[in-house]
C-alpha cells in the first residue's frame, strides 16, 4: 500500500534534519583544523649520520652526505644517540655542531652532557647524529618535494642516498 502525498509532505516538514545539520558543522570544523594545521604547523627537517666516532674529551665526529653538509651550520644543536647490543634504549647525549669539515663530509660536534664518559672511544660505535636543520609548514615541504619551489633545492626521499649514489 502506497502513502499518500500528504502524509509525505508532513513527514518532510516535521524532520528538521538536525543530525544532517550537526554532522555537516563538525565536518566542516574538522576540514577548517586541517586546513589550518596544513598551513601554519611547524614539521621539524633533520639530517641524520649514521657513522659516528667518539672521543674521551667530549667530542664525536659524524659523517653526513655533501647535501647534508650545505644545511649544517656551526652553533647548532644535535643529539647524538648511542645505540647498545642489548635491548636496552639508546643513549641521548645533546651536543652542539663546533666544526664542519667539507672536504671529508665530516661534522665535529662538541658533547655538553657528562653521559660521554659512560661510553668508550672507538671508531666503530654504532650511534647516530640528529641535527634539526629547520622548520617548514606541511605544504612548504609538500611543495619541496613535488619541486614547486623554484628558489628552494628540492627534496629527495633519502637525501643522503642519491647525494652519494651522485658522487663519483
Amino acid at each position: 500500500m502506497s502513502i499518500q502525498f500528504s502524509r509525505s509532505i508532513r513527514s518532510l516538514n516535521i524532520d528538521s534534519f538536525r543530525a544532517s545539520r550537526i554532522g555537516l558543522i563538525i565536518g566542516s570544523l574538522l576540514m577548517l583544523t586541517l586546513i589550518l594545521w596544513f598551513f601554519f604547523a611547524r614539521v621539524s627537517v633533520h639530517e641524520t649520520s649514521q657513522e659516528v666516532s667518539l672521543s674521551q674529551d667530549g667530542r664525536a665526529l659524524a659523517t653526513f652526505s655533501e647535501d647534508a653538509l650545505t644545511r649544517i651550520q656551526l652553533g647548532q644543536d644535535t643529539l647524538v644517540r648511542v645505540f647498545s647490543s642489548t635491548d636496552e634504549p639508546p643513549l641521548t647525549i645533546q651536543g652542539v655542531v663546533f666544526d664542519i669539515f667539507p672536504d671529508s663530509n665530516q661534522v665535529e660536534i662538541t658533547i655538553v652532557a657528562e653521559d660521554f664518559l659512560d661510553i668508550p672511544a672507538t671508531d666503530n660505535i654504532n650511534a647516530q647524529v640528529d641535527i634539526e636543520i629547520e622548520q617548514v609548514t606541511p605544504f612548504n615541504l609538500i611543495m619541496r618535494y613535488s619541486g614547486q619551489f623554484v628558489e628552494s633545492e628540492q627534496v629527495g626521499a633519502d637525501s643522503q642516498t642519491e647525494s652519494s649514489a651522485s658522487t663519483p
